[in-house]
């Protein structure tokens, strides 16, 4: 299919932004009309059964590695939905990717998953790749790759959308942030590409790196984070769409185990 390849007040941000974020209290007095949501794809896929948790489920097995899914028309069977929602993910409306319309959560503490597209974390270290059609437009969408132990305790790589009066703030651009450390950098990082990357996060020991590239070919890292968690899972997240709902395709989705 395929020939190529801080501060959010009360959580974290997942891509953010540090000092950008709306307040718990604007959040919750965000009235419907402040959201725009889109209309679900006739080829809705059936639920899966996969209920919202309140703790995150552990592998019982690690599948075989390395890993690749390429969206071909079905999801491989290791992949897990944290918080399905049916209604906002699809892999009929854009063939070849997976589509996963971004809605109002995050991996703040105190937020409920949705839509976590996840699979199980190698045991040591590891690299997870990705190829992402995303142009977010209002604050705080994003789209990316996720490293997950649990609610709070995790790290996102992506695109997102940040407009604020602080440096961390870069409108479209990548960002990579670590809810554990309030006052960690988010490596903002505005690329020519509006809407199309690649993105990568390498694992070594408690290391992560994050890497971006426009061809699948040139690698350019941005930042590194210490992450004093265990991962559980690794996976896909569209995420923080408080105003607008948007969706993010993903091209594929690889993970290595590496030395």
């Amino acid at each position: 299919m395929k020939r190529v390849f801080s501060i959010l007040a009360g959580f974290w941000f997942l891509v953010v932004l540090a000092g950008c974020g709306p307040s718990a209290e604007q959040i919750s007095t965000m009235t419907a009309s402040a959201w725009t949501p889109t209309t679900p794809s006739t080829n809705t896929p059936a639920p899966t059964d996969t209920p919202l948790p309140t703790d995150t489920p552990v592998p019982t097995a690690l599948p075989p590695f390395p890993f690749r899914d390429d969206f071909d028309g079905k999801l491989a069977d290791s992949w897990i939905w944290l918080g399905e929602d049916p209604t906002h993910w699809s892999l009929t409306e854009v063939p070849g990717f997976v589509r996963i319309i971004a809605q109002g959560t995050n991996i703040g503490g105190e937020a409920e998953p949705i839509n976590f597209l996840v699979h199980a974390a190698p045991a040591g270290n590891f690299e997870i790749e990705t190829h992402v059609r995303f142009e977010p437009t209002t604050n705080f969408q994003f789209a990316g790759l996720l490293v997950y132990e649990g609610q709070g305790k995790a790290l996102g790589f992506g695109r997102a959308f940040a407009q604020c009066n602080f440096p961390p703030c870069k409108g479209n651009a990548l960002y990579f942030d670590n809810p554990t450390q309030q006052n960690g950098s988010n490596f903002a990082t505005p690329i020519p590409n509006p809407s199309e990357v690649y993105l990568r996060i390498i694992r070594e020991g408690n290391t992560y790196t994050a890497y971006y590239s426009e061809d699948a070919s040139s690698w350019i890292e941005i930042g590194q984070h210490t992450g004093e968690f265990s991962p559980v899972y690794v996976g896909l997240i569209a995420s923080q769409a408080y105003q607008e709902e948007v969706p993010a395709d993903f091209d594929y989705f690889s993970i290595k185990v590496l030395p």
